[in-house]
């Protein structure tokens, strides 16, 4: 190998070597960014205590009359709020379960009113509607339940 073909492969080397450092260095900042950014996952994490409460009271879509919304999960009632309102379409049944802060809720409702939705100091509300199966002693019921769930853990979303 003469000297010249030495020197060529030295410089393709070098050239190749910095294109893979270029890489690298553009593939670090990009994914750094992405998990460096701070997240507020509140309308996640509402979205998921609604369906988790959800799945909690109504297994197989099925419900007790006597359900407790409270008795779900262990949850801090200062920073997170839980109603669920079930009722019956085949007679005059109805019940609540309340859980946490209902002043989150409040806040939820003022908010979307007066346009504060991404307020990143407002509380996050997220309701879903299913139709389940009231058992309600030796009778079953057909029925709906809605669940509304709130989050407003402000200091853990900063």
């Amino acid at each position: 190998m003469s000297r010249g073909e030495v020197l060529s492969e030295s410089i393709l080397l070098f050239w190749r070597m910095m294109l893979v450092a270029a890489l690298v260095v553009v593939i670090a900042l990009s994914v750094g960014q992405i998990f460096a950014a701070k997240q507020d996952i509140r309308v996640s994490e509402s979205a998921l205590l609604s369906k988790g409460i959800l799945e909690c009271l109504a297994p197989e879509g099925k419900i007790n009359a006597d359900f407790d919304a409270g008795k779900c999960f262990a949850l801090d009632p200062k920073e997170y709020f839980v109603k669920a309102y079930a009722r019956s379409l085949d007679s005059n049944f109805n019940r609540t379960s309340v859980f946490g802060l209902e002043a989150i809720k409040t806040d939820c409702d003022i908010a979307s009113k007066i346009g504060l939705s991404d307020f990143k100091n407002a509380p996050v509300c997220f309701g879903q509607n299913a139709y389940v199966l009231i058992v309600n002693g030796t009778k079953i019921e057909r029925g709906t339940i809605e669940i509304e769930s709130g989050i407003n853990k402000l200091k853990a979303n900063k």
